[in-house]
Formats: C-alpha cells, structure tokens, sequence
C-alpha cells in the first residue's frame, strides 16, 4: 500500500493530473508490481484523479478503480469490519 496523501484533480480540470512522486518512486522499487488498486476517495476530486492516474498508467499496468463502497474515503469503509 502506499498512501497518496492529497491527490485530487480539481473540479473542470480537463488535463490529466501528474503523477504522485509516491507513488512513481514505489513503482521504482517494486518492478515486480503488475496491479494497481486505485481507492482514491468516493467525492469528484477523488473520482477525476483516478481516473487521471489510471489513464496515464493503464499502458503498463492492470488497474482495479476501486473507490469505497460507502462513504467517502477508505475510513468509511474500514469501520464496518
């Protein structure tokens, strides 16, 4: 897991978003890696800077766009277990 702390593509924002240094630098380290679960937040922000990030990185790698099922962010979910 690596957490992307604030990745966000504003509202009208029609240019895809650079990738997260974190995210990029795990990449590095990881050549192995050939999926990547995107759970960037449930809100506009969260939904258009996934798609960004998987767009960009869908050439390379198989992507799971996997927003929480509930609520906004992953904390959400993570008080139903």
């Amino acid at each position: 897991m690596v957490s992307l702390g604030g990745v966000y593509a504003s509202k009208g924002c029609t240019n895809q978003i650079k990738l997260p240094v974190a995210l990029t630098k795990a990449l590095d380290f990881h050549e192995d890696v050939d999926t990547i679960a995107l759970h960037l937040d449930a809100d506009f922000a969260g939904r258009n800077a996934a798609a960004s990030i998987a767009d960009q990185l869908k050439p390379y790698y198989k992507i799971r766009n996997e927003p929480p099922p509930i609520g906004k962010d992953c904390n959400d979910t993570a008080s139903l277990k």
